[in-house]
């Protein structure tokens, strides 16, 4: 709260829009966006005293499992813990992760969007690689054949000298 509600929109509209964002904004950033000396200085105090409720939102996650990894490619790590402890602990289950899952979990709308988005992106991406991988094996399949397969020689192509 602290007064600030007036520049919300402000800090929203230039990508401040998640807590990992805002506490790594700089002073230099805020005095582009024409947010007040006053408002700074309001801004700081409250994101300190914000800092420590925060516990550190990357303590207790492995940052190299899958879902730690993807989440933080897509510019979503800050719910890495929060979907890990509560069972999105897999791609796959992580797939089958629904609206209401995340609005349960207190995830905004405009992340959840984005989430769902990286998802389906993901899944393409893996289905790709698997069609990719499924044709050349089929292709490896059908060389190996040729070559343990020798070729039948019709008459005409019978040696003359083996004929007599």
């Amino acid at each position: 709260d602290a007064g600030l509600e007036q520049i919300a929109t402000t800090l929203l509209r230039s990508g401040f829009d998640d807590m990992e964002t805002l506490l790594a904004i700089e002073d230099a950033d805020m005095k582009d966006l024409g947010i007040p000396t006053c408002h700074v200085v309001r801004l700081r105090k409250k994101l300190q005293e914000l800092q420590p409720q925060r516990g550190g939102t990357h303590d207790d996650v492995d940052i190299n499992h899958p879902v730690a990894v993807f989440l933080e490619d897509a510019g979503l790590s800050q719910y890495a813990k929060l979907l890990l402890q509560n069972g999105f602990d897999d791609m796959e289950v992580l797939f089958d992760l629904e609206d209401s899952d995340m609005k349960d979990l207190g995830i905004p709308r405009g992340h959840a969007i984005r989430l769902k988005k990286k998802v389906r992106e993901y899944q393409l991406q893996e289905y790709a690689q698997e069609d990719t991988a499924h044709m050349y094996t089929a292709a490896l399949h059908q060389q190996v054949a040729r070559i343990r397969t020798p070729q039948r020689r019709g008459p005409s192509q019978i040696p003359a000298s083996a004929l007599s």
